[in-house]
């Protein structure tokens, strides 16, 4: 698809007839990027100020994919090829590992990456990353994150345990707002 002005593009939208692209992830909903209609690969991700998340089963960002700076960026685990970056973020939460990728633009390195694994924060600190942190799990492939009275679960699968509750720094008082982050697909822990 080539690479865009920055900033030039601000909606992407796909009629639900077309064979090869869509802008909808696989529950119909508009996500405003335009992908491959198997959800696989992203091509085009318009600059925004909003948060931006990848669908789950998504594998690829394709060179050109950004268009400019986003708000938080949700990278799920799924996504091995990185070979576009935006040029700025409120925040990445990250699930993946990327096996192949681009440099990281000078202008993103210091925003903050919450990542679910130490193996991801290692791979994200490689990548030249200089402020990640890791979550706390909550299960086999979930953890979460506490700032500003904000729980975020992040990562894919099922949230098991509720540590939360019993840590001394959160407790379910400081608890204001709970974000649930796509990729998780079940809460079998109540809090």
């Amino acid at each position: 698809i080539g690479t865009w002005g920055p900033n030039s593009i601000q909606t992407v939208k796909v009629d639900a007839a077309n064979t090869k692209f869509t802008s909808q992830d696989k529950s119909g909903k508009e996500l405003n990027m335009l992908m491959s209609k198997d959800n696989k690969s992203l091509y085009l991700c318009p600059s925004t100020t909003e948060s931006v998340a990848l669908p789950t089963g998504m594998t690829t960002v394709n060179s050109g994919s950004f268009n400019g700076a986003v708000g938080k960026l949700t990278i799920p685990s799924t996504v091995t090829s990185m070979q576009s970056w935006p040029t700025s973020a409120t925040s990445i939460h990250a699930s993946n590992e990327p096996t192949s990728y681009v440099a990281v633009p000078s202008s993103l390195k210091s925003v903050k990456v919450y990542a679910s694994s130490a193996t991801v924060q290692t791979k994200y600190k490689g990548l030249g990353f200089t402020n990640v942190v890791v979550g706390t799990s909550c299960g086999e492939k979930a953890s979460y994150f506490f700032e500003n009275g904000v729980l975020t679960i992040v990562g894919s699968g099922v949230v098991t345990s509720a540590p939360w509750l019993t840590d001394a720094n959160i407790g379910a008082a400081k608890i204001k707002r709970v974000v649930v982050e796509n990729g998780i697909t079940q809460v079998t822990a109540a809090g």
